[in-house]
């Protein structure tokens, strides 16, 4: 293997990886994550969760949504095979989540971060707050999902073709 095929390689396995966890933690935060939180008696309590959540989740995401789109395009430059376009539409649905967050999410997300304020809203702004940003980042599944199928199809042919 020449250098180049050596790199794409490895951009299309770590692109992959990324994908797959981003996907992972994405939905994860949408069918558990989220439901616990509402459950949850009080609107602090509600709040205290997010706010103790929010910076975890937010210091893994976004390194791997950066690792997923750029390994993706870098994957798609270098490689030859017929499939490769597989890689630039997984690179696009991730980058797309870029603009989507700070541009959708990330107000959301200033307003429950707001220190103590947000605990001290009454309860229907909280739940209506929580069921908003639920709504909004599911949107972030949805994308990553599609660009897990997308570098799955990628791997199911190259393993078929090589049969």
């Amino acid at each position: 293997m020449e250098a180049p095929e050596i790199l794409g390689l490895c951009a299309r396995i770590v692109s992959t990886f990324a994908t797959n966890t981003f996907f992972g933690a994405a939905i994860y935060i949408n069918i558990v994550e989220c439901p616990a939180r509402l459950s949850l008696k009080t609107p602090p309590a509600m709040v205290n969760h997010f706010q103790a959540a929010f910076p975890r989740a937010r210091a893994m995401q976004g390194p791997l949504v950066a690792t997923s789109a750029v390994g993706a395009a870098v994957a798609w430059y270098l490689d030859t095979d017929p499939n490769r376009f597989l890689f630039l539409s997984s690179s696009v649905m991730m980058f797309c989540i870029l603009p989507w967050t700070k541009l959708i999410i990330m107000p959301i997300n200033n307003q429950l971060m707001d220190g103590e304020t947000p605990g001290k809203k009454e309860e229907a702004w909280v739940v209506d707050m929580m069921n908003k940003w639920d709504k909004v980042h599911l949107v972030r599944s949805i994308l990553s999902g599609a660009a897990m199928c997308a570098v799955g199809t990628y791997w199911i042919n190259k393993s078929t073709a090589m049969f």
